[in-house]
C-alpha cells in the first residue's frame, strides 16, 4: 500500500498489508531503475520515513521496495529500521518461490491487481 489509507478498512484474516514506504515511493530521487529514494537518500530520512511506516502498520516488520529497487544501502536501513523480511520485485525472479535459505530481504513479490488473471495467480502460488 502506498499514501495514507484507513487499515481497519481492509482488514482480513487471509491479507497482510503492507507499505512500500511512507513518502519513499516517488521516483526520480537516485539514479538507476525508476530512482526509488530508498537507495541514495539520507541515512536519517529514510530511516524516519521507514519509522513511520512501521507506525501506521501498528509496528509490522515487513517492508516492501518501492519500485521494486534496492541495493545493500537499503538493505542495511532496512535491518536497522527493525524490518525482518523485506520483498523485492517479481521481475528479478520471475517463475521463483520463496524457499528455505531464501535472503530474507530479497524475497519475491508477485502483484496482484484487478486485471490479474487466475491462471497468472495459480502460477503465484503454485
Amino acid at each position: 500500500i502506498v499514501g495514507d489509507y484507513n487499515l481497519k478498512d481492509h482488514e482480513s484474516e487471509y491479507v497482510e498489508l503492507h507499505f512500500h514506504t511512507d513518502k519513499l515511493h516517488t521516483g526520480g530521487k537516485c539514479s538507476g531503475g525508476q530512482g526509488g529514494g530508498i537507495k541514495c537518500l539520507p541515512e536519517d530520512e529514510i530511516l524516519n520515513d521507514l519509522k513511520v511506516s512501521r507506525e501506521k502498520l501498528n509496528g509490522s516488520t515487513v517492508l516492501c521496495y518501492p519500485f521494486y529497487e534496492f541495493n545493500d544501502y537499503s538493505i542495511k536501513l532496512a535491518k536497522e529500521a527493525g524490518f525482518t523480511i523485506a520483498f523485492a520485485g517479481e521481475s528479478s525472479y520471475k517463475n521463483s518461490h520463496v524457499t528455505v535459505g531464501s535472503n530474507k530481504y530479497k524475497l519475491p513479490r508477485f502483484v496482484v491487481v484487478d486485471y490479474t488473471k487466475i491462471t497468472e495467480f495459480t502460477e503465484f502460488i503454485g
